[in-house]
């Protein structure tokens, strides 16, 4: 580093320094700043976002509550081409999705299933919309449809259910051992629980056509 002799020579040297540096370091400054309180703009954006789909959303289970389903096509429709990108669209997609089977509207109803499918912003909420979309395409007929769709199921908590939805198909299509292997392997599960409900229906099932049910070893 060069040595200044007076206060003359180094206060000189500095203007010099800042001639040459002052400008771009402004540039800088004024950059971070605009970095800083544009991310902080784009935050308080996305809470607000949020906070008016989250209330759209409310607006959409209401509805179903009340049994109102055109009223829940049409809100699920406004919180999908609105909020997109917020997890409460896939949930819309998926309430319109029952409101149209409700409505007898079973195309429209696969239609809103996949889109909840690519909607959704989480595995669970994925894997739900997924199962959603087997049992629409299970109740059409379109059997291979939904076992493509419950192929893809990958979170493990998800897939017994897939694996009960997977016998009702096999059986559907006149498939036995399939189904009975299924029903198995959804009561086999370890480490991913069914709900009480759907292990005794399973159980039924897989009893029904392959006599008492023993646990694997």
């Amino acid at each position: 580093m060069t040595n200044y002799e007076t206060e003359e020579e180094q206060l000189a040297a500095l203007k010099d320094w800042w001639k040459q540096n002052g400008t771009a370091i402004l540039v800088g400054i004024s950059i971070g700043l605009a970095i800083l309180f544009g991310w902080k703009a784009w935050q308080n954006h996305q809470k607000r976002i949020t906070a008016e789909a989250s209330i759209q959303y409310t607006l959409v289970l209401e509805a179903l509550q009340d049994n109102n389903f055109p009223q829940v096509v049409s809100t699920a429709n406004l919180v999908i081409d609105n909020y997109a990108k917020s997890p409460y669209a896939a949930l819309s997609s998926l309430a319109k999705a029952k409101a149209q089977v409700a409505l007898e509207e079973l195309d429209n109803a696969t239609t809103s299933a996949e889109q909840a499918v690519s909607l959704a912003k989480t595995d669970d909420i994925k894997s739900v919309s997924q199962l959603r979309l087997a049992q629409l395409h299970l109740n059409k007929g379109s059997y291979d449809a939904g076992l493509d769709v419950l192929g893809a199921i990958k979170t493990a908590q998800f897939v017994p259910q897939a694996d009960v939805i997977k016998g009702d198909i096999y059986l559907a299509k006149g498939d036995k051992d399939a189904a009975i292997s299924a029903y198995k392997n959804a009561l086999d599960a370890k480490g991913a629980e069914l709900t009480e409900r759907l292990r005794v229906i399973a159980r039924l099932k897989y009893e029904n056509l392959a006599g008492k049910y023993e646990p694997s070893s």
